[in-house]
């Protein structure tokens, strides 16, 4: 069974309003599994920009922290972020979000070089 067919096989079981997301998402969406680095990709961050390994410990404290929704890695150096959202609204690429989630990656893995991000819109809308 393919991944389509399995979610087909999900959708099939979802409300009417999930599934007409479920099917946009499906139509619009392909993914390289090999370059999924994570999906809600908790980050935090102490006062100096380290990773804190276990944000819920009272001994650490996040200073800046942020969960991503898709990251993938195209090589050791490139990385591209997808953001999505359950509202209906579109945001503008060049906002405060924008640039800390790439900055919040980069702290996290300081090899990378380049960071995408693509805001929500009209076409990462669930």
């Amino acid at each position: 069974m393919t991944d389509l067919e399995v979610l087909d096989a999900l959708m099939r079981a979802a409300g009417t309003e999930a599934r007409e997301v479920l099917e946009k998402f499906r139509d619009n969406h392909a993914f390289d599994p090999e370059k999924i680095l994570a999906t809600e990709l908790h980050i935090a961050l102490d006062e100096n920009f380290l990773p804190i390994q276990h944000p819920g410990d009272a001994s650490q404290t996040a200073e800046y922290e942020g969960t991503l929704d898709l990251v993938m890695l195209h090589s050791l150096t490139d990385a591209e972020i997808d953001d999505w959202k359950s509202y209906f609204q579109i945001i503008d690429a060049d906002t405060f979000q924008s640039k800390f989630y790439p900055f919040l990656l980069m702290c996290l893995n300081p090899f990378l070089e380049r960071v995408k991000f693509h805001p929500p819109s009209e076409e990462n809308r669930t």
